[in-house]
């Protein structure tokens, strides 16, 4: 069992990121938040985008800060974020939350996508000979073993890198932000991945996009992973 859970997250991972996109619609229970417009992205400054999908990436994307907003809160885990009312929260058994970005033409067929992961580290009471022992791990073991199996070789992975790991905060809570890139199922990906430990919990934060279109959505992955609080 010693890996299991971490061979699950990362399967999760992958999984999760590379697929075609679709509308899903949104939950009554979130509440939207409106913001006044004060800037745009500038055009400029994008960078060059592979000739097959210029038609799609080439236009900036709206700056995050003048979109209206989704609040959402998970009842069971005690988290609140807030994201993009344009992107659409998809009901997932795999993981509590997941959203993925609008499509932007008929050859955008890559999910930009965040979700999140929470691990519980509590004991099952009800697991008397201790079957399924869970793994307790500190912020550093964790950052460590997500390293680890994200370069670890598999059918459906290759040229897989860890860019950079650096320790962060989010919110107050000490982090380690990792960034990966790898060509997964056909697709050359590029992960920003933070891990959080906070008591007995193991919180693993994920924003995946193809490596091209990068730089353009990470004004979305900071929003959504500062406004990323746990109760």
């Amino acid at each position: 069992m010693k890996n299991f859970f971490f061979g699950c997250i990362v399967f999760t991972l992958f999984w999760q990121s590379c697929q075609t996109k679709k509308n899903t619609p949104q939950t009554e229970s979130d509440t939207t938040i409106s913001n006044t417009p004060t800037t745009t992205v500038d055009s400029s400054k994008q960078k060059p985008i592979n000739k097959q999908d210029s038609n799609v990436v080439t236009k900036p994307l709206q700056d995050p800060n003048t979109l209206d907003y989704i609040s959402y809160y998970d009842r069971v885990y005690e988290i609140s974020l807030k994201y993009p009312k344009t992107w659409r929260k998809e009901l997932n058994k795999y993981v509590p939350f997941k959203i993925t970005a609008p499509q932007e033409g008929t050859s955008d067929s890559m999910k930009e996508n965040f979700y999140y992961v929470v691990f519980d580290e509590t004991p099952d009471k009800n697991d008397i000979l201790n079957k399924n022992k869970k793994e307790v791990l500190n912020l550093e073991q964790m950052k460590d073993k997500m390293i680890t199996q994200l370069t670890m070789v598999k059918p459906n992975r290759k040229d897989t890198k860890v860019l950079s790991s650096n320790r962060v905060m989010i919110n107050g809570t000490p982090a380690y932000e990792i960034i990966s890139t790898g060509i997964i199922n056909g697709f050359a990906m590029k992960y920003r991945i933070c891990v959080i430990k906070k008591d007995t919990k193991q919180y693993y934060l994920y924003f995946a996009t193809e490596q091209y279109t990068y730089d353009r959505y990470k004004p979305y992955a900071d929003l959504l992973i500062t406004s990323f609080m746990i109760k």
